[in-house]
């Protein structure tokens, strides 16, 4: 017989025989064989079909054989890839072999990448550990995937953050760069409310920090681990110009906001990201009054930065029609209630009869008269109103 008939007899029994000693014993005879290679591919390779069965036994078998290389694949996934999925004790055994590549990626471009990054998506914290304790493990390795942290954060995954926080290897701040369409504030068509987009026309160069992925999903607890860390960073920024406070903003997360406040002392609340929007912008229009009202009493906010388009925070509460918020912001002498709207030059009370609301038109009418004076306490005031 041919040895290439034994190959597929071998891959054969270990694919398709029973999982007991005879199977065991027929596969060790065939490893004997002359021309017989224990990595060759015929679809698979044999250990890849020894896990894929999750055959404990026959894996060891496999494993034993000094010319065995853990690393040869047919498929998309490496035998350790492959074993991360659900088959703990499968994995156990490749990584106690020193020559297992646990930095293998798989071949084609897919969301997991690599056993670690599998592991993570899967929320496996046993297998995140194993893995952690390889010398040999790449804990920042980005490419066309997210880095292991930014991927822990943005599932906020907060027990296998803390465990890659601990890691001496581990850069918390690392990110990945992709090239993607930006996503737009544009007002909605027959409305004077915004909506965010995806563009059709534009792209920009998008970073994925673990800090930024964490408020972008309001994960609060992960943000806590990550603010803990002295070397973490709260100025991510890429092409797009937004912050963690400017997407916990955009989450509605007035708890986040607050801590990423306390955290860099209000260093970012004004950024504008590349429309001209900042994080007060945003928390008014989502109609966020909590998150609104953290940023508003900071004492580094600046109230009346207009977007590219010339929208003030003020103007966007009238524009959505929240008289809370508006009436807080008129409470706020810092705050210009004359200045005009949009490029157009229309005045905020013409806004606000263009929308309509009639208690948003009484307040900004009330407007016209003499209001709080700048430096005065407005906020407690307000609160005691």
């Amino acid at each position: 017989m041919g040895s290439s008939y034994m190959q597929m007899t071998l891959l054969f029994a270990i694919k398709y025989g029973s999982k007991d000693a005879n199977s065991l014993e027929i596969v060790q005879i065939l490893l004997l064989e002359k021309g017989i290679d224990p990595n060759a591919c015929h679809g698979c390779t044999p250990l890849e079909a020894a896990v894929e069965r999750d055959d404990m036994a026959m894996v060891k078998m496999l494993l034993s054989h000094p010319k065995v290389n853990p690393n040869t694949r047919g498929h998309e996934h490496s035998p350790l890839c492959n074993s991360v999925r659900g088959k703990r004790e499968l994995a156990r055994l490749l990584l106690e072999r020193l020559d297992t590549d646990v930095n293998q990626g798989c071949s084609d471009v897919e969301d997991y990448g690599d056993a670690l990054r599998s592991a993570i998506q899967l929320g496996d914290l046993l297998i995140t550990k194993l893995l952690l304790r390889r010398k040999d493990i790449d804990v920042n390795k980005a490419g066309k995937h997210r880095p292991p942290l930014a991927i822990a954060a943005s599932c906020g995954n907060s027990k296998i953050v803390s465990e890659l926080l601990r890691h001496p290897g581990i850069d918390p701040n690392h990110t990945s760069i992709s090239r993607e369409p930006l996503m737009v504030h544009e007002m909605a068509k027959g409305s004077w409310n915004f909506e965010m987009i995806s563009s059709e026309t534009r792209y920009g160069s998008i970073s994925d920090s673990p800090l930024l992925l964490a408020a972008q999903n309001g994960h609060l607890n992960t943000i806590k681990l990550l603010l803990e860390d002295s070397r973490v960073s709260t100025m991510s920024l890429d092409e797009t110009g937004r912050t963690p406070l400017w997407w916990a903003a955009h989450k509605s997360s007035p708890d986040i906001v607050n801590l990423l406040l306390e955290k860099d002392g209000g260093e970012q609340i004004n950024k504008q990201d590349f429309q001209g929007w900042t994080p007060l912008h945003v928390a008014v229009t989502q109609k966020c009054f909590s998150a609104f009202l953290v940023l508003l009493s900071h004492p580094k906010i600046e109230p009346n930065i207009a977007t590219k388009d010339g929208w003030a925070p003020f103007h966007m509460a009238i524009a959505s029609g929240m008289g809370s918020m508006v009436k807080t912001l008129l409470e706020n002498p810092e705050v210009n209630c004359e200045q005009r709207v949009n490029k157009a030059g229309m005045t905020p009370l013409g806004l606000a009869k263009e929308i309509g609301n009639q208690d948003v038109i009484a307040l900004v009418s009330k407007s016209l008269h003499p209001r709080p004076i700048a430096g005065s306490n407005w906020l407690a005031e307000t609160k005691l109103i």
